[in-house]
Protein backbone atom coordinates (compact mmCIF):
# COMPACT_ATOMS: atom_id res chain seq x y z
CA UNK A 1 0.00 0.00 0.00
CA UNK A 2 1.06 3.55 -0.50
CA UNK A 3 -0.17 7.04 0.24
CA UNK A 4 -1.00 9.15 -2.80
CA UNK A 5 0.67 12.48 -3.45
CA UNK A 6 -2.81 14.05 -3.24
CA UNK A 7 -3.30 12.71 0.30
CA UNK A 8 0.20 13.84 1.29
CA UNK A 9 -0.47 17.32 -0.11
CA UNK A 10 -3.71 17.50 1.91
CA UNK A 11 -1.78 16.61 5.09
CA UNK A 12 0.83 19.27 4.35
CA UNK A 13 -1.78 21.92 3.52
CA UNK A 14 -3.68 21.15 6.72
CA UNK A 15 -0.49 21.37 8.80
CA UNK A 16 0.78 24.65 7.37
CA UNK A 17 -2.69 26.24 7.45
CA UNK A 18 -3.58 25.23 11.02
CA UNK A 19 -0.34 25.13 13.03
CA UNK A 20 -0.48 28.84 13.92
CA UNK A 21 -4.20 28.97 14.71
CA UNK A 22 -5.30 29.24 18.33
CA UNK A 23 -8.37 27.22 17.31
CA UNK A 24 -7.28 24.78 14.57
CA UNK A 25 -9.95 23.21 12.43
CA UNK A 26 -10.49 19.48 12.48
CA UNK A 27 -8.65 17.35 9.96
CA UNK A 28 -12.06 15.76 9.32
CA UNK A 29 -14.87 17.12 11.49
CA UNK A 30 -17.20 14.25 10.60
CA UNK A 31 -14.76 11.89 12.35
CA UNK A 32 -13.15 13.92 15.12
CA UNK A 33 -13.56 17.47 16.40
CA UNK A 34 -10.37 19.37 17.25
CA UNK A 35 -9.73 19.63 20.98
CA UNK A 36 -6.58 21.54 21.99
CA UNK A 37 -4.83 19.36 24.57
CA UNK A 38 -2.44 22.18 25.51
CA UNK A 39 -5.35 23.69 27.45
CA UNK A 40 -4.96 20.86 29.97
CA UNK A 41 -2.36 21.64 32.64
CA UNK A 42 0.94 19.95 31.80
CA UNK A 43 -0.28 18.64 28.43
CA UNK A 44 0.87 19.39 24.89
CA UNK A 45 -0.90 19.30 21.56
CA UNK A 46 1.76 17.98 19.15
CA UNK A 47 0.60 14.42 18.52
CA UNK A 48 -3.08 15.42 18.48
CA UNK A 49 -2.14 17.91 15.76
CA UNK A 50 -0.35 15.15 13.80
CA UNK A 51 -3.40 12.89 14.16
CA UNK A 52 -5.52 15.64 12.58
CA UNK A 53 -2.96 15.98 9.77
CA UNK A 54 -3.46 12.29 9.00
CA UNK A 55 -7.25 12.76 9.07
CA UNK A 56 -6.90 15.61 6.58
CA UNK A 57 -5.10 13.23 4.24
CA UNK A 58 -7.94 10.72 4.47
CA UNK A 59 -6.94 8.50 7.41
CA UNK A 60 -9.73 6.49 8.96
CA UNK A 61 -10.04 5.91 12.68
CA UNK A 62 -9.41 2.53 14.23
CA UNK A 63 -11.58 2.15 17.34
CA UNK A 64 -9.26 -0.58 18.59
CA UNK A 65 -6.22 1.67 18.67
CA UNK A 66 -6.34 5.19 17.15
CA UNK A 67 -9.43 7.35 17.55
CA UNK A 68 -10.90 10.48 19.10
CA UNK A 69 -14.58 10.68 20.04
CA UNK A 70 -14.21 13.47 22.60
CA UNK A 71 -11.93 14.48 25.45
CA UNK A 72 -13.07 11.48 27.50
CA UNK A 73 -13.25 9.01 24.59
CA UNK A 74 -9.93 8.66 22.84
CA UNK A 75 -7.05 6.26 22.45
CA UNK A 76 -3.71 7.02 24.06
CA UNK A 77 -2.19 6.81 20.57
CA UNK A 78 -4.20 9.86 19.45
CA UNK A 79 -2.20 12.19 21.70
CA UNK A 80 0.74 10.24 23.14
CA UNK A 81 4.05 10.37 21.26
CA UNK A 82 5.23 6.86 22.15
CA UNK A 83 1.74 5.36 21.92
CA UNK A 84 1.23 6.95 18.47
CA UNK A 85 4.49 5.41 17.23
CA UNK A 86 3.67 1.99 18.68
CA UNK A 87 0.22 1.97 17.08
CA UNK A 88 1.24 3.24 13.64
CA UNK A 89 4.17 0.83 13.16
CA UNK A 90 2.28 -2.23 14.42
CA UNK A 91 -1.19 -1.57 13.00
CA UNK A 92 -2.43 -4.35 10.73
CA UNK A 93 -6.08 -3.32 10.83
CA UNK A 94 -7.93 -0.27 9.64
CA UNK A 95 -6.41 3.19 10.03
CA UNK A 96 -2.98 4.69 9.44
CA UNK A 97 0.05 2.47 9.11
CA UNK A 98 3.74 3.26 8.93
CA UNK A 99 7.24 1.95 9.15
CA UNK A 100 9.71 3.16 11.76
CA UNK A 101 13.14 4.17 10.48
CA UNK A 102 16.20 6.11 11.44
CA UNK A 103 16.09 9.44 9.64
CA UNK A 104 18.56 10.02 6.80
CA UNK A 105 19.06 13.75 6.45
CA UNK A 106 21.76 16.17 5.39
CA UNK A 107 22.62 13.77 2.57
CA UNK A 108 22.27 13.80 -1.22
CA UNK A 109 18.67 13.74 -2.48
CA UNK A 110 19.11 10.18 -3.78
CA UNK A 111 19.71 8.91 -0.23
CA UNK A 112 16.87 10.51 1.74
CA UNK A 113 14.33 8.04 3.12
CA UNK A 114 11.41 10.41 3.70
CA UNK A 115 8.81 12.45 1.86
CA UNK A 116 6.21 15.10 2.62
CA UNK A 117 3.56 13.78 4.97
CA UNK A 118 5.91 11.46 6.86
CA UNK A 119 6.28 11.99 10.61
CA UNK A 120 9.43 12.83 12.57
CA UNK A 121 9.51 12.33 16.32
CA UNK A 122 12.10 13.97 18.54
CA UNK A 123 13.84 12.41 21.51
CA UNK A 124 14.81 14.58 24.46
CA UNK A 125 17.05 13.07 27.14
CA UNK A 126 15.68 9.53 27.49
CA UNK A 127 12.36 9.42 25.62
CA UNK A 128 10.66 10.59 22.45
CA UNK A 129 8.45 13.55 23.42
CA UNK A 130 7.52 15.48 20.29
CA UNK A 131 5.84 14.75 16.94
CA UNK A 132 6.22 16.79 13.74
CA UNK A 133 5.20 16.35 10.10
CA UNK A 134 7.43 16.82 7.06
CA UNK A 135 6.03 19.68 4.98
CA UNK A 136 8.90 20.57 2.68
CA UNK A 137 12.52 20.17 1.67
CA UNK A 138 15.54 22.36 2.36
CA UNK A 139 18.52 21.82 0.06
CA UNK A 140 21.31 24.22 1.05
CA UNK A 141 23.49 22.75 -1.72
CA UNK A 142 23.51 19.94 -4.28
CA UNK A 143 24.87 17.46 -1.72
CA UNK A 144 22.51 18.01 1.18
CA UNK A 145 18.76 17.63 1.69
CA UNK A 146 17.05 18.31 5.01
CA UNK A 147 13.34 17.92 5.77
CA UNK A 148 11.30 20.99 6.63
CA UNK A 149 8.83 20.29 9.41
CA UNK A 150 5.67 21.78 10.82
CA UNK A 151 4.42 21.22 14.36
CA UNK A 152 2.06 22.65 16.95
CA UNK A 153 2.63 22.41 20.68
CA UNK A 154 0.17 25.02 21.99
CA UNK A 155 -1.37 28.38 21.15
CA UNK A 156 1.40 30.61 19.75
CA UNK A 157 3.93 27.75 20.06
CA UNK A 158 4.48 26.19 16.65
CA UNK A 159 7.00 25.66 13.87
CA UNK A 160 5.88 26.23 10.28
CA UNK A 161 7.80 24.68 7.39
CA UNK A 162 11.26 25.18 8.93
CA UNK A 163 14.38 23.06 8.53
CA UNK A 164 14.38 20.27 11.11
CA UNK A 165 18.00 20.86 12.06
CA UNK A 166 17.35 24.57 12.69
CA UNK A 167 14.13 24.04 14.66
CA UNK A 168 15.38 21.09 16.72
CA UNK A 169 19.18 20.86 16.48
CA UNK A 170 20.83 17.73 17.84
CA UNK A 171 22.79 18.52 20.99
CA UNK A 172 20.66 21.30 22.44
CA UNK A 173 18.43 19.02 24.49
CA UNK A 174 17.60 16.97 21.40
CA UNK A 175 19.18 13.52 21.39
CA UNK A 176 17.73 11.78 18.33
CA UNK A 177 15.20 11.88 15.48
CA UNK A 178 12.89 9.01 14.59
CA UNK A 179 11.12 8.74 11.23
CA UNK A 180 7.71 7.20 10.60
CA UNK A 181 7.21 6.57 6.88
CA UNK A 182 3.43 6.66 6.44
CA UNK A 183 2.53 3.70 4.22
CA UNK A 184 -1.28 3.71 4.39
CA UNK A 185 -4.11 5.84 5.76
CA UNK A 186 -6.94 3.28 5.54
Amino acid sequence: MSVSSTARNKMVTYATTNCSKNQPSSGNSSLAPYYDFSHISGAYDCTNFISHCLLAGGAVENHNGWYYDGDKGRSASWTGVVQFYNFIVSNTGKGPKGKGNGLKYACPPSEVNWQKGDIIQIKYTDVFRHSTIITGTYAPNAYSTIPKITSRTADNNYKKNVALTSAYPIGQGVKEYRLINITSLT
